[in-house]
């Protein structure tokens, strides 16, 4: 998105050098409006993107503490004697934590980072006409 807002963004400094007020007042107030719609269907497109990586945290999440559970249960009753049980809780949330953060926040910071970059020199090559 943010490279469509630099082309649109240079379109409307290009319409401040008409000599025509009304028709630079036109063009400038068409170009705000496209802005605006990019601004909010950007707003409303955004959690819509992140919901599907939220729910695989989550899914992911679970997964890890069934399978931190099960491994518990297999455990001999002599090993829990040697074991302090708030350090063994407390290990497996904060491990879940960090799953749950780098699947639901940074993979699609990351997707829309790496886009972001490709659309913004593909869409500057083709623009400004790269050879």
């Amino acid at each position: 998105m943010w490279p469509i807002f630099s082309i649109l963004f240079g379109q409307i400094i290009n319409t401040f050098r008409q000599d025509n007020k009304e028709k630079m007042v036109e063009e400038a107030t068409r170009y705000c409006v496209i802005m605006i719609i990019l601004g909010v269907s950007g707003f409303i497109m955004s959690p819509i993107a992140r919901a599907p990586f939220i729910l695989v945290a989550e899914n992911r999440n679970v997964y890890f503490r069934k399978k931190v559970l099960e491994s518990l249960l297999q455990q001999e009753p002599g090993w829990y004697e040697t074991q302090n049980a708030s350090e063994i809780a407390t290990a497996t949330n904060l491990a879940c934590c960090h799953i749950k953060k780098a699947i639901s926040n940074k993979t699609p910071d990351l997707l829309a980072t790496s886009a972001t970059a490709v659309y913004g020199i593909v869409g500057a090559y083709i623009y400004w006409g790269g050879t």
